[in-house]
This record gives C-alpha cells, structure tokens and sequence, in this order.
C-alpha cells in the first residue's frame, strides 16, 4: 500500500550487485528499503521476508541463489507501459533468480530447477 513502509529482511550481511552504480558490488547493512529507485542482485544465505503494513511473506527458493529487488520509482514508472503514473508507490518486486554470478549454464539435454514456496 505504501512502498516506504516496506521493508525486506534476510538480506543483512549478504553481497549484492548495484546495477544503477554501475554493477558495483556491495554488501547489504540491513533491511533493504525503498527510497528511490532500486534495482539490485542479491545473493542471499537463506530466506527472505517481505513486511508490508498489511502482511508478512516469508520466501524460500531452492535451485536459486540470487534474487533481484526492485521498484522503478517515479521517473523510471513513467517510462513503463504497464505502469500507472503513481503504481510505482504499490509495488515492489522480489525475483528469485539465476542471475549475474548465480548464472546457470545449461549443456544441451541438461536441466535445471528453481522453486520458490512461500509462508505467511
């Protein structure tokens, strides 16, 4: 409902890849947050919880060790089709992913499974 009251939790201490700082890696020093514009890779050790005022989600992936979290903000949201002028305020978004150094190289005939469960 209000994308400042957010917060995401389980990824204190965990590196993440800044794709709005030129890819710069750093390390997460707590809950993430929304205050602007954010577009990260994150590679988390464990779980990860998403507070809302109205609720709290608890996500576990397996065959995934990344995850990206992002919210465009208001300059990028008025650049994307699918966006109302203000939805950029209601949403955020956390993927669990095979990104950047998570990548998975898949051989022909292989194969590779990523899950996610979820728990209130």
């Amino acid at each position: 409902s209000d994308i400042r009251q957010v917060r995401v939790e389980g990824l204190a201490g965990a590196t993440f890849v800044d794709t709005l700082d030129a890819w710069r890696e750093k390390t997460e020093t707590g809950s993430v947050r929304f205050q602007a514009e954010t577009d990260r890779i994150y590679y988390p050790s464990g779980s990860l919880t998403l507070i809302t005022p109205e609720r709290r989600l608890t996500l576990q992936a397996q065959g995934s060790n990344s995850a990206v979290v992002w919210n465009p903000w208001i300059r990028k949201s008025l650049t994307l089709s699918q966006f109302a002028a203000d939805a950029w305020q209601r949403m955020f978004c956390v993927e669990t992913a095979n990104a950047a150094a998570d990548a998975v190289a898949l051989a022909a005939g292989d194969s590779h499974e990523l899950s996610v469960s979820f728990s209130c």
